[in-house]
């Protein structure tokens, strides 16, 4: 960067005399004056005064490659990089294929998280330049990660009797999930300047609980007779209300592919593929037949005891093997707009076995023009089975201190079936989520050492089914549940 700046300085004085020696003597031009005022500025590294210049001189119809220049060197170095860009690019207009403009528009890009639209400048460079930018060609690590988290959920006994059976007391069933940690990693590399690719895994192990409430049939002794030869047992048929819990393990196993493409300095594409494989057992219950049997007489000389049989109708509880292959596919974009960045994607998939479909759109807004300060806001409509639900999901960053970011995410909508992140994340829980609230601190502990923790929050309603007030058909109700989620991690930027 300092051969650069010492290239282009010398550049701009050579430039200075040149022009000065076509300056009449009698008159000195107002054009003149500013470009002499600009350049001082530019020596001088006063950075703001310059852009102010800057803006009077384009005021006054004053618009040229050198000012461009200097102004998008006095906005990158006040970490106003989206007017870098800008100042670049018209610089770009005035000298095409400059390489000095050229390298700095890339620096420019590069220093706004823009990797692999910087990268697109690399067929436009000449050798010196492609040394001095730090792109390379063929493989390169960029980075690693590893995130370990565990999550945290009430309610995860259930209902009691009373309320899973419903007004009726006579049958309800629910699924519980219980507390769980799970475990994901990553690995970022470039195959060339414009693509950045990205595989990883997620591995999520949860104990599932199906809950049952119901009636078991039972003998209740009414009454007892007795005489001199034995005793005599009288019953009834009672119903004992019951609980019954059945722990099965779910197991997810996932892979995830990403590929992110610069097709230009404002342009970037974004596909990823999310592979799950997914297997749990079910328990539920069936109808079955029971032979309820006890001591009808008793006889006390023989001491023999006959016995009372009947057989009435009861439940039986079988477990069901469920094992699914799902997957999850999205295409999304980004158009760089100056510090606005316009967003659009849509994604296919099949979640659960159900097919899904979904669009979105949004915005990136940079209020200071660096990704230190920003607000990503998206709206999603997700269709699964030809039914649509609405997903709006806002987050804000910033960098209080050299070292240190701090960001915050909410999304409310009803969530379920969502891929998020390019797909990274899918919604495919069977609990209605309707609310998510995530704060993350990013810590860099060295050059190239980051550590996270991450705080979810997210509220969902459970379902539960029970028998109506004939006893013939099932009714849905749900109940509210909650989960807070804490995620360690740690980064290692190459």
């Amino acid at each position: 960067m300092n051969k650069i700046k010492i290239q282009f300085s010398v550049f701009l004085l050579l430039s200075v005399f040149f022009l000065a020696g076509k300056v009449n003597a009698q008159v000195v031009s107002p054009k003149m004056n500013y470009d002499s005022l600009s350049y001082e500025q530019y020596l001088r590294k006063d950075w703001k005064a310059l852009l102010e210049t800057g803006k009077l001189m384009q005021k006054n119809g004053m618009d040229y490659y050198y000012l461009r220049m200097r102004l998008g060197i006095a906005a990158m170095s006040t970490c106003n990089f989206s007017k870098a860009e800008e100042h670049f690019r018209q610089a770009l207009v005035f000298s095409p294929r400059d390489q000095n403009a050229i390298l700095y528009l890339q620096k420019a890009l590069l220093a706004n998280n823009k990797g692999v639209e910087s990268g697109s400048l690399w067929h436009e460079m000449n050798i010196l330049s492609k040394e001095n930018s730090g792109l390379k060609e063929g493989f390169v690590p960029v980075s690693v990660h590893a995130d370990v988290g565990n999550v945290f959920r009430n309610n995860t006994e259930g209902l009691s009797f009373e309320k899973l059976s419903g007004a009726q007391g006579i049958y309800g069933q629910e699924r519980i999930y219980q507390d769980n940690l799970f475990y994901d990693a990553g690995f970022y590399f470039k195959a060339n300047p414009r693509w950045l690719l990205y595989g990883g895994f997620q591995w999520i192990d949860i104990t599932a609980t199906d809950r049952f409430a119901y009636l078991e049939p039972e003998l209740a002794l009414e009454s007892v007779a007795e005489d001199d030869f034995g005793k005599s047992y009288y019953y009834t048929l009672g119903l004992n209300p019951k609980t019954i819990n059945f722990d099965h393990q779910l197991t997810q196993r996932s892979g995830y592919l990403q590929a992110s493409f610069g097709a230009s300095t404002q342009l970037k594409f974004v596909g990823g593929l999310h592979l799950m494989r997914v297997e749990r057992d079910f328990s539920v219950s069936d109808s079955a037949t029971v032979k309820l049997q006890d001591t009808s007489y008793f006889n006390k000389i023989t001491g023999e005891a006959t016995q009372y049989n009947t057989s009435v109708n009861s439940l039986k509880f079988v477990t069901i093997p469920w094992r699914t292959n799902d997957y999850s596919f999205t295409l999304n974009s980004s158009l760089h707009l100056g510090k606005i960045t316009a967003l659009a994607g849509l994604g296919i998939g099949s979640i659960n076995d159900s097919s899904v479909f979904q669009l979105n759109a949004g915005w990136l807004y940079q209020p200071f023009g660096n990704i230190n300060t920003y607000n990503q806001t998206e709206v999603f409509l997700v269709n699964t089975e030809g039914k649509s639900q609405w997903i709006v999901k806002s987050r804000f960053g910033v960098k209080p201190f050299k070292t240190t970011w701090l960001e915050a995410e909410i999304m409310a909508g009803h969530i379920n079936n969502l891929s998020d992140q390019y797909g990274y994340i899918v919604y495919n829980s069977p609990e209605k989520l309707n609310l998510r609230f995530e704060a993350t601190l990013s810590q860099s502990l060295t050059k190239h050492l980051l550590l996270q923790v991450r705080y979810r929050f997210m509220d969902s309603e459970r379902e539960y089914d029970f028998l109506d007030s004939e006893g013939q058909n099932f009714s849905t109700k749900t109940y509210q549940i909650q989960s807070q989620t804490v995620i360690g991690g740690i980064k290692w930027i190459f």
